[in-house]
């Protein structure tokens, strides 16, 4: 059982001149003031300075948030801290994800022991027993936990940060996280979204606050709720009370800054206040995000720019996107490679020079510039990471070296990608479960994905598994030699839209399909695609290894 290493970084495949100077084939961008490096098919990580901190003996590794990676060890997870010290020893199968990456938030995380789930602390010590079947993670203090994993037998809960069941598994068909204090619940109905559900709130000792009476509803934000009731959607405030009707609008949106988006039945947006007047005319037409600190990005004519609360623009109607502000910054794309920085003021802050930007976590964002370099920058531009300047020095605060490991291999790795290896790369990158939510005009509904890769009879095998509200759906099945992919095609994501894409392409219809697998995917009969987070590492270990195999 291998993991995703993160969706935060991209490897620096480096050439073999580059690769002469260190002993690593792969080095990523860091985070936390760590660097996650890879020798053959084993990870350690390298300081800012580029010198060796823990070196490469994990079978895999995740990046370091708070102080901590997660590491693999015997098919297990467990946690060290930035001298290589393992903190928590590799007992654990899946680690809770936050931005993409295995983590600790705000000390705490969900964890999975013995086939089920609990939440730990940075000591390891366990603050929600394990005894769920999933845990989709903290928040708002509020652990949102699951029972049963069948559509029938499908029930939710939630416990707090000290393990207390503030509201029993098993209570309610569906829930949606806290938010503000609250919670939405659905009091009647199954799994499915039907008009006969009704939908109420909770507060944090589990008491119904708000009754059951909506159709569905959504979670507080900038102290509003969204609701659905005889068909017709309109916003609460916390005491339940209807306060805003914007009337003939048939989208709504998430206020920020005390402005919502709406959409007219002509598709148009517009803004409203908090008591449901139109303060901005229906106009653009797309507001991704909510306002940020009055500050909302909009699109116009097919172009993106920035507006204030009164509808004044702030950034002229230019770029081809603006995301979302993350401590005050946006990325914006002006053209296919030229993204930066723009902040609240509309200001552009780092010019659209850059071929790919991240977002600024904790003051630092990874990008990659004109020369296919990835670097990890400041808010004024400035580099505090650069993968090519890694030496693979020792550091001189490691005293331990391989001994840090627990209870695995401890000799040094010979960097030789063999087959064994490629392989042992591509199931860390494929093997995966997500769990997205997604939110429609009539409800929401969550996709629970499972991917594994493995090798029978020299052949590789590709499975994906799909799920919609625990509703179990048929397996794709495919079945290929690697030496008959005839070219490997990568798409990466562009900033703002969720996946990249590796292409497996074949001469003839070189692809098995298992009996049972979705008809749709007849289509892959001659190409396969593994689709990727926009900024996550493996499209480019995933390009690497297929190139390598098929050339074996």
């Amino acid at each position: 059982m291998k993991i995703l290493l993160s969706a935060l970084a991209v490897a620096v495949l480096l050439p073999a001149a580059l690769r002469a100077q260190h002993p690593y084939d792969q080095v990523f961008p860091s985070t936390d003031g760590m660097a996650m490096v890879i020798k053959g098919d084993r990870a350690g990580f390298v300081n800012r300075e580029g010198k060796e901190v823990v070196p490469p003996l994990y079978e895999a590794a995740f990046h370091f948030f708070e102080g901590r990676a997660v590491i693999q060890q015997d098919k297990k997870l467990g946690f060290i801290d930035k001298s290589g010290r393992v903190v928590i020893a590799p007992r654990y199968e899946y680690i809770g994800f936050h931005n993409g990456n295995p983590a600790f938030v705000k000390g705490v995380t969900a964890a999975r022991l013995d086939g089920k789930w609990g939440v730990i602390d940075r000591a390891g010590k366990v603050l929600v027993p394990f005894r769920y079947d999933l845990i989709y993670g903290m928040s708002d203090g509020m652990a949102f936990v699951q029972c049963g994993t069948k559509a029938h037998n499908i029930s939710f809960g939630f416990v707090n940060e000290r393990g207390e069941e503030v509201v029993p598994c098993g209570t309610y068909p569906r829930i949606e996280a806290f938010s503000e204090g609250l919670a939405a619940v659905k009091v009647s109905g199954n799994l499915t979204e039907k008009d006969t559900d009704r939908w109420g709130f909770v507060d944090r000792t589990g008491k119904l606050v708000i009754p059951g009476s909506f159709q569905h509803a959504y979670s507080f934000s900038g102290g509003f709720a969204n609701v659905k009731q005889d068909g017709k959607r309109f916003f609460i405030d916390k005491t339940g009370r209807a306060v805003l009707r914007p009337g003939a609008d048939i989208s709504y949106h998430s206020f920020g800054s005390g402005l919502c988006a709406v959409e007219d039945a002509a598709g148009k947006i517009g803004f409203i206040n908090e008591k449901g007047t139109l303060v901005i005319d229906h106009q653009f037409d797309a507001a991704p995000y909510p306002f940020h600190k009055g500050v909302a990005a909009v699109s116009k004519g097919g172009k993106y720019g920035l507006i204030d609360a009164k509808g004044a623009v702030l950034a002229p109607f230019r770029y081809q996107f603006i995301s979302g502000f993350v401590e005050d910054i946006a990325q914006l794309v002006e053209s296919e490679n030229q993204r930066g920085y723009i902040d609240v003021g509309g200001k552009v802050v780092l010019e659209p020079k850059y071929s790919v930007t991240s977002d600024f976590r904790d003051g630092e964002a990874i990008i990659r510039n004109q020369s296919g370099n990835w670097l990890t920058i400041n808010k004024q531009g400035v580099k505090v990471f650069d993968s090519l300047k890694v030496t693979g020095e020792p550091a001189a605060a490691v005293t331990g070296g391989r001994k840090a490991v627990a209870g695995g291999t401890t000799g040094a790795t010979t960097g030789k990608t063999d087959r064994a290896a490629l392989i042992a790369q591509l199931k860390t990158a494929v093997e995966i479960k997500t769990s997205r939510k997604f939110v429609y005009p009539s409800g929401s509904a969550r996709k629970v994905e499972k991917a594994s890769l493995k090798e029978e009879g020299g052949k590789l095998v590709y499975r994906l598994r799909s799920q919609y509200d625990g509703l179990s759906m048929k397996e794709h099945v495919a079945r290929f030699d690697p030496k008959g992919i005839q070219e490997v095609e990568l798409v990466e994501g562009k900033a703002g839209s969720e996946l990249s894409m590796v292409t497996l392409r074949f001469a003839t219809e070189e692809v098995e399909l298992a009996d049972g697998t979705y008809k749709d995917w007849k289509t892959m009969m001659k190409e396969i695609s593994f689709f990727f987070p926009p900024e996550s590492p493996f499209p480019f270990l995933v390009t690497e290894c297929f190139n390598k195999l098929r050339g074996q």
